[in-house]
């Protein structure tokens, strides 16, 4: 997902409806290359539209953002052709106010993009188990990859007791 070792990991998790499953998350991640990303989900985020249970994937930097809403995703990239930066002396009227900072940025430096399209099923993972066990393939997921993710969700539960964030990798 991100292509640098995750420094820390903040996480709010909580019991909302049942006592025996953890129905919300919020799980904040700073790389050490300076990208941050948040995970939520939320097993009550009540909506009137359809799969409203499927939550969002966000992740920011300083350059752009990525989005993506539901399990099969749908969603952009964002990015700017420069940094944003105020501009002494202009001002854009919000409905909140007026702002320097938060005002639609000069035509051209924001562009967006489709995500990538990924061609994949859940059910290939046990194929591809079935054939490694066979000895026909590789596994796809490998078994530090494995480890890494169960020390995410130690680190997202010693965070969440704690209420501090986790130093990781």
């Amino acid at each position: 997902m991100v292509d640098s070792p995750i420094k820390t990991i903040f996480a709010d998790l909580r019991n909302v409806i049942n006592e025996e499953v953890d129905d919300y998350f919020k799980i904040l991640f700073r790389f050490e290359n300076g990208i941050t990303g948040e995970v939520e989900l939320g097993t009550y985020f009540l909506a009137d539209k359809p799969k409203w249970f499927e939550r969002h994937w966000f992740i920011g930097g300083d350059t752009g953002s990525m989005y993506s809403d539901g399990f099969e995703p749908e969603g952009k990239i964002a990015r700017t052709t420069r940094l944003l930066k105020n501009v002494p002396g202009k001002t854009t009227m919000t409905a909140s106010g007026p702002t320097r900072s938060f005002g639609p940025p000069p035509e051209g430096v924001l562009t967006t993009e489709e995500l990538p399209k990924v061609d994949f099923s859940h059910i290939m993972l046990f194929e591809n188990y079935l054939k490694s066990l066979e000895g026909k393939e590789e596994l796809l997921v490998k078994i530090p990859e494995v480890r890494r993710v169960l020390a995410v969700m130690e680190a997202v539960r010693e965070s969440a007791a704690t209420g501090r964030s986790i130093d990781f990798e």
